[in-house]
């Protein structure tokens, strides 16, 4: 040592990393793991059940079965509440052990339509089964007309409770179709939303989501009430935010479906759902609100000028729908219009990818918009459940039959309820899904010659009536969605396959060509429905109408006097019939029907308006004063007999009196140039000069080719 003190050398400790990544990596888990459990013991005690169990977090329901059992109780039968939206069925309430029962869910393309169940898929897996299997299998169909996923979900957890042994969920093309609303659950965490299934069986997901959740959701009738029903195609909007909580809803009920059957031990086959692309123009159309207002002006030109070529060469429109498309890529039926006519130009894959773009852009979206089949896809393969991808199927039979692979009316009734054949198609698809699955004991496999003899017994038992009216009944749908030229083709082929001798299809082609603003076209098939059925109201009302519409009011008369014999609280008919008179110049006439049907209907303002027009035809002007103020008074809304009221005043010479029943005519009616234009003149006959002009080009601007109230701007505007 030379007399430097030195350090000890310090013992190095062993490293600690292992055991910290130890206890970390397997303690603290554990420790998470034990409080969870601990948590789903306490939420237990506590009454709370798993979401998987519960309600749908996103709808409620009023809840009634479908099946309930009969007088006998050996049996359960469709209830009589549910018949209007599903199949009668029955089967025995004890189902013997050597029987398989297949229930087979979901919206109308389940039930059957336009038909029923007897050629729907389910029909053709029952005759399939019964051949191959005879005695071993019931297959029950329990879908319901305009079910959306929420619905059959609802549908599934009765059947679970009647020995279901397997489950057939073909979903998804309704999920737009009723208006409900997301409230708070639109703002909960994407994480918490999309947990799935897995998560839907702990109580302690159902409790966090609650969290997110103050309100209930809100509660939808048991009883479907579509949108399309109540309003029709103007009751939609586009809106992105609603339609990603509408596949989010659809998302978590495939999921609910699936966990429910697997916990019941009930295997379940997804379906995906398949629809018409070509030759089915899009039910409602919308530009993209997000767009500048210049390049919406811009768009709206383009289609305009685009529609303005329908005959020119396929080519030609080819540009201009393209242009247009390019303009606002989101307006679905010029979409549709470029794939019209880029499939007629050969252009397959370009005319598919246009027509699917005009399928997703729909805000009516009443068929299976793109994400949808993918949403069944990735729900069959998390839960690992048989899938029969109906949409492949069906393209490949479309490439099959004419090359493109783009369906229409060739697969298709209308925009998702499959030909017979297709559902024929598809039943032969979960039959042989069922024989590869072994369900419980094997299937026979049948041969050719054996499914065609099936596919003929099941034909042969629909005869030429059920034909004609499950056409009809497609007609009738489109007719209300507004889609009136697929309705027409539709009622017309109903005609012509029952040679002319079916009323109601002659009814709906002439009715459709009125409410296309073609009331000549509409006489002929009008005509022809009521010679077959002379007792046809309707048709009788129909035809009146188109004929006045055409100005032979004379011709209209009795057509009017039919329909108000047969249908005596017709008011509108009795109305007519009076106004007919009315025009022909038979103001007495006119005046004692009138007087007739306000003792019937004292608050019937149309009456009174037309009253009120026919006195002052008869000069009796303090009569007709009164008899328009009762108009206006008994319906404050009615345009009409403000602008009776006003014009009666203004010829009188009360002009300044006028102003005030002729601005409440333009108040409710805008778009009306006849009432800005007479506003206008009584305006400047007041002196009103500046309120006036406003209103005169306003007339003119609504309706360039109104002589009158172009006059009338020039003199206001020169008017010193």
């Amino acid at each position: 040592m030379n007399g430097v003190t030195g350090h000890e050398p310090r013992r190095r400790r062993p490293a600690r990393w292992p055991r910290r990544l130890l206890l970390g990596g397997v303690v603290t888990p554990l420790v998470v793991i034990a409080f969870f459990a601990a948590l789903e013991a306490l939420l237990a005690l506590a009454g709370v059940e798993p979401a998987a169990v519960g309600d749908d977090p996103y709808v409620g329901f009023s809840r009634t079965p479908l099946f309930v059992v009969d007088d006998t109780g050996a049996r359960y039968t469709t209830a009589a509440s549910k018949a209007k939206w599903f199949n009668d069925q029955s089967f025995a309430v004890d189902k013997p052990d050597d029987v398989t029962r297949i229930f087979c869910l979901g919206g109308s393309t389940t039930f059957g339509r336009p038909y029923d169940d007897r050629t729907s898929f389910c029909g053709w897996l029952r005759a399939l089964l019964d051949t191959a299997a005879p005695g071993r299998f019931e297959v029950i169909n329990a879908g319901g007309v305009s079910y959306a996923s929420y619905r059959v979900a609802l549908v599934l957890d009765e059947v679970l409770t009647r020995d279901a042994d397997l489950v057939i969920i073909y979903t998804g093309h309704n999920e737009f179709l009723e208006d409900r609303t997301y409230g708070e659950l639109a703002d909960v965490p994407a994480w918490v939303l999309s947990a799935g299934s897995a998560l839907s069986h702990l109580r302690t997901f159902t409790a966090a989501r609650a969290l997110f959740t103050r309100s209930a959701p809100e509660t939808i009738s048991d009883e479907v009430s579509t949108r399309l029903d109540v309003i029709g195609p103007d009751d939609y909007d586009r809106d992105d935010a609603w339609r990603t909580s509408v596949l989010e809803h659809l998302r978590f009920n495939l999921d609910r479906m699936a966990g429910r059957a697997a916990d019941a031990g009930v295997p379940v086959v997804f379906v995906t759902p398949a629809g018409q692309l070509r030759d089915c123009t899009p039910f409602a159309s919308e530009p993209d609100a997000a767009l500048p207002a210049a390049t919406l002006a811009r768009a709206a030109d383009l289609r305009a000028r685009a529609a303005s070529l329908a005959s020119a060469p396929a080519a030609v429109r080819v540009e201009a729908w393209r242009a247009a498309v390019d303009a606002d890529p989101r307006f679905a039926l010029a979409q549709y219009r470029l794939g019209e006519a880029l499939f007629e130009t050969g252009k397959v894959e370009a005319a598919r990818a246009a027509f699917v773009a005009a399928r997703d852009e729909d805000i009516c979206p009443l068929r299976a918009i793109s994400p949808v089949p993918d949403l069944v896809r990735a729900a069959a393969e998390r839960a690992g459940a048989p899938l029969v991808d109906f949409v492949t199927l069906v393209d490949g039979r479309s490439r099959a039959a004419g090359g493109h692979g783009i369906p229409g009316r060739d697969l298709f009734f209308d925009h998702v309820h499959p030909t017979i054949e297709m559902h024929w198609l598809l039943g032969q698809a979960l039959f042989d899904e069922l024989v590869a699955l072994d369900v419980r004991g094997p299937i026979s496999p049948l041969d050719a010659p054996a499914r065609a003899a099936i596919y003929q017994a099941v034909q042969n038992s629909i005869d030429v009536r059920d034909h004609v009216v499950a056409l009809r009944n497609l007609a009738k749908v489109l007719g209300w969605a507004g889609k009136r030229d697929e309705a027409a083709a539709l009622a017309a082929d109903a005609s012509a396959l029952a040679g002319g001798g079916d009323a109601e299809s002659h009814f709906l082609t002439g009715t459709f060509a009125l409410q296309d603003g073609r009331p000549a076209d509409a006489i002929a098939p009008l005509e022809a429905a009521l010679a077959v059925d002379p007792g046809y109201a309707e048709a009788a009302y129909n035809l009146a109408e188109a004929l006045a519409s055409l100005g032979r009011y004379a011709e209209a008369i009795p057509h009017f006097e039919k329909s108000t014999s047969l249908q005596p609280d017709k008011l509108s008919a009795s109305n007519n019939l009076a106004l007919m008179h009315l025009r022909l110049g038979d103001a007495e006439r006119a005046l004692e029907l009138l007087d007739a049907l306000i003792a019937r209907a004292p608050d019937y303002a149309r009456a009174h308006n037309n009253r009120g027009t026919a006195l002052a035809r008869l000069r009796r002007y303090t009569e007709a004063e009164a008899a328009l103020r009762d108009a206006a008074r008994a319906d404050p809304g009615y345009a009409e007999a403000h602008a009776s009221l006003g014009t009666l005043l203004a010829a009188l010479g009360r002009r300044a009196e006028a102003v005030a029943p002729l601005r409440r005519a333009a108040e409710l009616r805008p778009a009306s140039a006849e009432a800005q234009r007479k506003l206008g003149e009584a305006l400047l006959e007041t002196g009103e000069r500046s309120a006036a002009i406003a209103a005169l080009e306003t007339a003119t601007r609504l309706d360039p080719d109104d002589h009158a109230a172009a006059l009338l701007l020039d003199r206001a505007r020169t008017q010193r």
